[in-house]
Parts: C-alpha cells; structure tokens; sequence
C-alpha cells in the first residue's frame, strides 16, 4: 500500500504543473523546491509537505499575483489534509 502523504505529494505536484505551464515547465522548478525543503519524493512527512506548499505558493504568488496563489494554497493544503485523515484525493 503506499503512504497517503506520497499520493499526497503526487496530487500537489500535479496539481501544481497543471496551474504553471505543464509538467516540463514546472518540474524543475518542483525539484528545486523539494531540494530546498531537503524532502524525500517517497517518505515525505506532513511537515515538509507544508513547506513544499508555501514553497511553491511563493512561486504562484510572483508568477500569477496573489489571489492566484491564495486560491491555489487552500487546494493544496485540501489535498494534504485529505491525506493525512486518509481519505481519498481527488
């Protein structure tokens, strides 16, 4: 079975490369960002998954202004939560 937070972690990159260009725009821009957390692709913990998140909405907020990225942090911080109450994502 594998670990809700990594599902988690899949839906938010997802979810993320959707909103900014596709995955071969966003993901080095995800990889970088995992790096920095110093967060492991497969036994992410809800802590580090939370700095990815603000991580990331910082990246929202200076590419498409700020209630873009507000809107994006409540979805993926619904996504993480989901996961940590073990429910399925969406």
């Amino acid at each position: 079975m594998v670990d809700p937070l990594v599902d988690a972690l899949d839906a938010i990159i997802a979810t993320f490369c959707e909103d900014h260009g596709g995955f071969d725009y966003a993901m080095p821009m995800v990889r970088k960002q995992v790096e920095a957390v110093g967060m492991d692709f497969h036994r992410p913990t809800a802590k580090e998954l939370e700095k990815f998140i603000e991580k990331l909405v910082g990246i929202s907020t200076d590419m498409k202004g700020k209630d873009f990225a507000r809107k994006e942090r409540i979805k993926l911080i619904s996504i993480l939560r989901k996961a940590e109450r073990g429910e399925p994502i969406d």
